[in-house]
């Protein structure tokens, strides 16, 4: 493997442990809907802060792959391509949140966890019902299986004559 794959890859790791903590946020199984926004949008500023800056070209890559590329011997058209290749899934990166959330709705910033407490029951005692009889149908499966083990004991005759 080259230098270089060794920095993009190592870039990667990076960038989409970020993107990553950003897809559990959706897919929370407690409802998070209050802090949804709060924490997409750190998450959000987190990944600008890594390439928009005013006053230098730098481009934050991680701390691994800077290791890399700090010992690597490439040339600086290779690094300029490099920073281009970053920059560049930095920005589509933002462009896609983005196109998912507006963070101009100033609806979203106004819900809060205890805005509603009775429809938080209702949803909470909702997801607690099983969404398929699968689980009480194995369960009664169990409970024949154990009742069918005792009637089959029960007739087994305890001595036989000879």
């Amino acid at each position: 493997m080259t230098e270089k794959n060794k920095i993009y890859y190592s870039f990667l790791a990076y960038i989409l442990n970020i993107t990553n903590k950003i897809n559990i946020e959706f897919q929370s199984e407690k409802p998070r809907v209050h802090a949804l926004i709060s924490s997409i949008k750190a998450y959000f500023k987190t990944i600008l802060q890594n390439f928009v800056k005013e006053d230098s070209y730098e481009i934050h890559i991680g701390a691994k792959a800077l290791l890399i590329l700090n010992k690597a011997s490439l040339n600086t058209q290779e690094v300029n391509e490099l920073r281009c290749f970053c920059k560049s899934y930095y920005v589509e990166l933002c462009g896609q949140i983005l196109r998912r959330i507006d963070f101009n709705d100033k609806s979203l910033y106004s819900l809060h966890e205890n805005m509603f407490p009775n429809l938080k029951h209702f949803v909470g005692s909702l997801l607690s019902f099983p969404h398929s009889s699968a689980t009480a149908e194995r369960k009664f499966s169990e409970v024949n299986l154990i009742k069918d083990k005792k009637e089959m004991h029960y007739c087994m005759p305890l001595f036989t004559l000879s």
